[in-house]
């Protein structure tokens, strides 16, 4: 009996192949067990259902396109170093974060005082890019930054969320800016993925493309002049000492990419990792 080509590649897969992504609990631990975030911590699993195979299979498939145009990738596994192999490790500021479960493996979790992680890259954000994170808030009195480097007024990358708002704006050297919003609570304590993608480089038209969760959410068009920053970090959970808004959640799988992404693409990292 003969056996089509689809189901024999499935089978392959699922004897080649065999540990499924796992969502985890609340970042405070509240709402968590212990027994069940033990239990996720400790588990292989050996006999993943096919669903989960080729779940595995696409992520090693989307990851593996993209890596030529990948510039950095902080997993956010029990410390802030760069796994893409071009040694952009963060360095962890203040005392307030600790990484426990997360949504792809373990994630940075910010208690709110005003703790970071920052790196400073080369030039990067002045033309196009993607980036991309997973994150998960909780309510505080202000907004709470995801991704940011700013030397006011320039800001060529600025991602921040509140109780009302998920936005994202680069700004130029005379405070003009182009980005875009989501109106909705997204301080809810329940993971989501962003991805900014940025089309067009200083002193031309810039395009920017806001996604949630694998979908384009809103879209801004507008000419730049000078986004780069140079002498400025780029932080993750913190925006300026004298404008902190500090993030009350968690941040995972820090993807920085140096092209724009199509929608495709970003729906298939998002589809890999959820």
């Amino acid at each position: 009996m003969s056996i089509d080509a689809p189901f024999a590649c499935l089978l392959l897969l699922a004897s080649v192949m065999g540990c499924g992504r796992i969502g985890y609990g609340a970042i405070d631990g509240a709402t968590d067990s212990a027994a069940g975030d033990s239990a996720v911590l400790d588990s292989r699993v050996s006999d993943a259902p096919a669903a989960d195979v080729m779940g595995d299979a696409l992520t090693s498939t989307i990851f593996e396109t993209l890596a030529p145009s990948l510039l950095a990738h902080w997993p956010l596994d029990g410390d802030a170093r760069d796994a893409s192999g071009r040694g952009f490790h963060g360095t962890i500021v203040g005392a307030g974060i600790e990484f426990g479960p997360g949504q792809v493996a373990q994630a940075a979790r910010f208690d709110g005082t005003g703790s970071w992680i920052e790196l400073d890259p080369p030039e990067w954000f002045a033309d196009d890019y993607t980036a991309i994170v997973w994150f998960r808030a909780r309510p505080t009195a202000d907004r709470q930054i995801l991704l940011n480097r700013e030397a006011r007024p320039r800001g060529p990358i600025h991602i921040w969320v509140a109780d009302d708002r998920l936005n994202t704006n680069i700004r130029d050297a005379d405070g003009v800016g182009s980005g875009g919003f989501i109106d909705g609570n997204f301080v809810d304590d329940v993971w989501h993925h962003v991805a900014v993608v940025r089309r067009g480089a200083d002193g031309g038209v810039v395009e920017v493309d806001l996604f949630l969760d694998g979908e384009v959410a809103d879209q801004g068009t507008n000419t730049l002049s000078t986004t780069s920053v140079l002498d400025a970090p780029f932080k993750m959970g913190y925006r300026l000492s004298d404008d902190p808004r500090p993030l009350l959640g968690a941040l995972d799988d820090v993807r920085i990419y140096d092209r724009a992404l199509t929608a495709d693409e970003v729906r298939a990292a998002y589809d890999a990792t959820r």
